[in-house]
């Protein structure tokens, strides 16, 4: 592939950025891709910049499972877009909706359906971010199957954007644990509003729902945020969340990048509301199980703690409080 060279068994990546974008559709309103398949991009590829009234259907983009940056679609300050009917698999993020410093003169990201798609990722499959220097609001996702992917759903608000009204309803994910120079530890649900430096304040998340969804993940649901009122009104109703072992990579970790570091309020890693997410433990380990008292055995004595902790946190109605 040109454009990109091995650094690692896991990871390729290029020596500039950015590198070239398989189709960059700017101000292209009323446009239509539709049943097209896309291989092998050396970095995004297809970017939606600063559209209106854009349909992307029955496409199929399949980027290599190792390649930096290989973005599937980038919805980037653009409105009124509908993704339906698409499989995508990619190292980076599948679908992505991003508000970019370089499109900041075009209206927020908004009006968004995402629907009916298969999607793989070594990154997240579905994520709003991390580059947000304008808003989100108005978006829909449904009716999805997620697979074998890094991290499942990330609201990931890094920059001054600010995301309002979403809903992510009717999935399917599955999550497995991939290399450090991934971002992500195989959440199947992450939502984080954390500083990209000290010079950059993030965005608020709002007004949020996750409804009708099941997880069997290598980890728990990550809610964080370094001020806890950056984060509000975040609903989760009938979310399923099963812990399965399938790889020998690390477990049990935080992963905020990027970011800042220092000292994020976690509210929920590996922590079920009680207005409707159900969390069990599920050992399929690659290798013997321990006998007696396994790690899996003090996994759920930790995430019984964790739960007792977080009904506290959250209202009769499901939403977390401060949060």
């Amino acid at each position: 592939m040109a454009f990109v060279r091995r650094v690692s068994p896991y990871y390729v990546t290029g020596d500039f950025y950015p590198r070239p974008t398989m189709i960059y559709a700017e101000h292209c309103d009323h446009s239509v891709f539709r049943d097209i398949t896309l291989t092998g991009a050396p970095f995004w590829t297809l970017h939606i910049a600063g559209c209106n009234d854009v349909g992307v259907f029955q496409l199929r983009i399949r980027n290599p499972l190792d390649t930096a940056n290989s973005d599937g679609i980038d919805v980037d300050h653009s409105s009124n877009v509908r993704i339906l009917g698409c499989h995508v698999e990619c190292a980076d993020d599948t679908i992505c909706l991003k508000t970019t410093a370089g499109n900041q003169e075009s209206a927020p990201t908004e009006n968004v359906i995402v629907s009916d798609c298969t999607l793989i990722s070594t990154s997240a499959a579905i994520k709003i971010g991390t580059e947000g220097v304008g808003d989100f609001r108005n978006v829909l996702v449904h009716h999805c199957i997620i697979s074998r992917s890094n991290r499942g759903i990330s609201v990931q608000i890094r920059d001054s954007g600010n995301v309002r009204n979403v809903v992510f309803s009717d999935i399917m994910i599955q999550t497995r644990r991939f290399a450090d120079c991934w971002w992500g530890t195989a959440e199947p649900i992450a939502v984080t509003s954390l500083n990209r430096d000290d010079e950059t304040v993030s965005g608020s998340i709002s007004e949020v729902r996750f409804e009708n969804i099941t997880c069997c993940s290598e980890n728990g649901v990550l809610v964080a945020a370094d001020d806890p009122d950056k984060i509000q009104d975040l609903t989760f109703r009938n979310v399923d969340v099963t812990i399965c072992n399938r790889t020998r990579w690390p477990k049990n970790q935080y992963d905020f990048r990027p970011g800042i570091r220092r000292c994020a309020r976690a509210v929920a890693q590996g922590q079920f509301a009680r207005s409707g997410m159900r969390g069990r433990h599920r050992t399929d380990s690659p290798g013997k199980p321990a006998p007696g008292r396994s790690a899996s055995h003090g996994r759920m004595h930790r995430f019984a703690r964790a739960h007792r902790r977080l009904r506290n946190l959250a209202d009769p109605a499901g939403n977390l409080r401060g949060f």
